[in-house]
């Protein structure tokens, strides 16, 4: 009776919430290895750790995998796809890979595909594109989140709006600091008759403070706004207006947009 070669499993999840558990990792690898004659002696875990930002060899759970299957006398180390071990894209997995066999003596070898394929020119074309694939996901993933960070702080309760802080009631996260004579000035040039432009006012209000002026990009971050900033002060000052909140035109402290 031949005996069964032997691997060590490794699971990664890129967070340690959001419903993400690793055991959910351990039907794919069961499998392959049922089917290519293998048997998984133990496994090790990363949870919360990012596999674009973490290289597999900065992970405490994938270095307790190597310790773990040097000294069972494992063949490799086997995780349920390629992104588990690297989402850096197809350079880094195969730089990773090679490191790997060539300084722990360790194969990788990977759930979703069968061996005989992982061990053909084929299989490497499969790994270089899924390998990319992967970077690619977690690329656009990262955007998104992004984005929908900034819509979940630009939505606001019912009444609300941004920027405004007066009389105890907030409206929003402040971003940009106004003087009174800033904000008195947005209003009245935009209830006018003749209605001043977002980018005019913008533009008047930081030749007024000098940004043009100041030699350090910092500095004359601190001090710029822009155009869409200056809408947005104007619309929580409406909102501040009809709320009855008409004191925060006169109030002499700044006030936030």
């Amino acid at each position: 009776m031949t005996s069964q070669r032997q691997v060590w499993a490794y699971r990664r999840t890129s967070t340690d919430d959001k419903g993400q558990v690793p055991d959910r990792q351990d039907g794919p690898i069961a499998a392959w290895c049922q089917n290519e004659g293998f048997v998984a002696v133990g496994k090790s875990t990363d949870e919360g750790k990012s596999g674009f930002k973490t290289s597999p060899f900065e992970r405490k759970g994938f270095l307790e995998a190597i310790d773990e299957a040097r000294d069972k006398g494992c063949e490799g180390i086997i995780v349920e796809t390629g992104d588990r071990f690297t989402r850096k894209g197809t350079r880094h997995f195969f730089v990773y890979a090679y490191q790997l066999q060539e300084q722990y003596n360790l194969k990788l070898y990977v759930a979703d595909e069968p061996l005989a394929q992982q061990q053909s020119g084929l299989g490497e074309v499969i790994a270089s594109i899924k390998a990319m694939a992967a970077n690619e996901w977690i690329i656009n993933h990262s955007k998104k989140v992004k984005s929908g960070m900034q819509r979940k702080r630009c939505k606001l309760p019912e009444g609300h709006v941004r920027g405004v802080d007066c009389n105890g009631t907030h409206f929003g996260h402040p971003t940009k600091t106004f003087t009174a004579a800033e904000a008195n000035r947005v209003w009245e040039a935009r209830q006018g008759l003749k209605k001043v432009g977002w980018k005019t006012l913008a533009l008047e209000i930081n030749t007024n403070r000098g940004a043009f002026k100041i030699a350090t990009d910092s500095a004359r971050k601190a001090l710029s706004v822009t155009s869409t900033t200056v809408r947005r002060l104007y619309a929580n000052l409406e909102a501040a207006k009809s709320a009855g909140l008409a004191a925060t035109l006169e109030d002499p402290k700044e006030v936030s947009a």
